[in-house]
């Protein structure tokens, strides 16, 4: 799956009875130009992921949450939704994984 992340917010449907990974890669979408524009500080929001921890990769490498990664969860009447937000900017493609992990 591919996002092109024009805003500051990614969101992807997720069901809980597919696989317990999600894979997809944020591009920066080119300006009038061509040139690649950045993507900064996006945050992502995976509706219906439940209360199941989640692990992060970003290019397959683990991130843990920190200051410069907060993982949060949003109860709604359709679920419970994950938020990501990463202090981050590239003008690179970036591929985020993310699995559920163990309580």
């Amino acid at each position: 799956m591919s996002a092109s992340l024009r805003n500051a917010t990614a969101t992807v449907g997720y069901s809980q009875t597919r696989s317990s990974e999600l894979t997809f890669e944020l591009i920066a979408d080119p300006d009038y130009y061509g040139a690649a524009s950045a993507i900064v500080n996006p945050t992502l929001v995976v509706r219906r992921w439940g209360t199941a921890p989640a692990q992060l990769e970003l290019n397959e490498e683990r991130v843990k949450p920190n200051t410069e990664c907060r993982i949060g969860y949003e109860a709604t009447e359709s679920g419970t939704n994950l938020i990501v937000w990463l202090k981050l900017e590239s003008k690179e493609p970036i591929t985020v994984s993310l699995r559920k992990g163990e309580r």
